[in-house]
């Protein structure tokens, strides 16, 4: 039923599994990979340890700019939530809009759903249009 086939020649520079234990991402055996003795294309593979699942996103390169827009607003408010307890009043920049946003009234809507994703529960906020990240506290 099952094809003993060789696994295809790894290539470089690839992110990491997330399947696979960090003992065994560096180990290459014969220009295939070690998937931690299992292996799904010969079940008649020897048997090592089992490592139970390594599932993890800690191996994922992941930073807060390749979430999107609305995931961000999410973390931002969570963060300004528990850091402003009490609070009066909040600055913050106001988020850009993708470009071509006033010319579609859909993405009108979507752009204010995100703001008020962002301010949701918070004490009043100012936010102010800026064109550079940078904020600061020296008032």
């Amino acid at each position: 039923m099952f094809i003993d086939t060789p696994s295809p020649p790894t290539r470089r520079n690839r992110l990491q599994s997330a399947y696979r234990s960090q003992e065994n991402n560096g180990e290459e055996n014969n220009g295939e990979e070690n998937n931690g003795g299992t292996s799904s294309n010969n079940p008649s593979s020897s048997p090592h340890k089992s490592l139970g699942s390594t599932y993890s996103t800690q191996s994922l390169p992941l930073s807060f700019n390749d979430l999107p827009c609305r995931a961000q607003h999410l973390i931002l408010n969570e963060l300004m939530r528990q850091n402003s307890k009490d609070t009066a009043v909040m600055f913050t920049t106001l988020p850009s809009p993708a470009p071509g946003t006033h010319t579609d009234e859909e993405a009108c809507v979507a752009y204010v759903s995100d703001l008020e994703v962002l301010g949701r529960s918070c004490p009043p906020c100012l936010m102010v249009h800026s064109n550079s990240m940078t904020v600061t506290m020296s008032l």
